[in-house]
């Protein structure tokens, strides 16, 4: 008796209780990233070619920054020769980083409350 019970209520609770999405299953897989000294006319071309607005920037392999299409027109437009800049003036230095489990609801309301675009999602 008691595990028929058990197979009933363990059905139900099956059917009607659902897991929150992590963030894993909303990134990019493969991403385009930057290295800190690549130039900003490079990841412009990357930016463009992608139909990417952020991308991650590696030094040594560590991800050190993030740089958004905002980032690069405030800097083209304190400094008309920043082509040949080097992508670490215009990164964000402190990057928000998440691990691949957390919950999505919450990392869209950090991005929210923090007035961001991405977020970077690493082990």
């Amino acid at each position: 008796m008691l595990s028929q019970h058990y197979r009933k209520v363990h059905g139900l609770l099956r059917r009607y209780v659902v897991s929150k999405p992590t963030i894993i299953n909303y990134i990019t897989r493969t991403p385009v990233t930057a290295s800190v000294d690549d130039t900003v006319a490079l990841v412009r071309v990357l930016l463009v070619e992608n139909s990417i607005r952020h991308v991650p920037v590696l030094d040594a392999g560590n991800i050190v920054g993030v740089v958004s299409e905002r980032d690069l027109l405030i800097l083209e437009n304190a400094n008309a020769d920043a082509d040949d800049l080097p992508i670490g003036n215009a990164m964000a230095k402190e990057p928000v980083i998440v691990p691949p489990d957390v919950d999505l609801a919450f990392v869209a309301r950090e991005m929210a409350a923090r007035r961001i675009g991405s977020v970077v999602v690493s082990d």
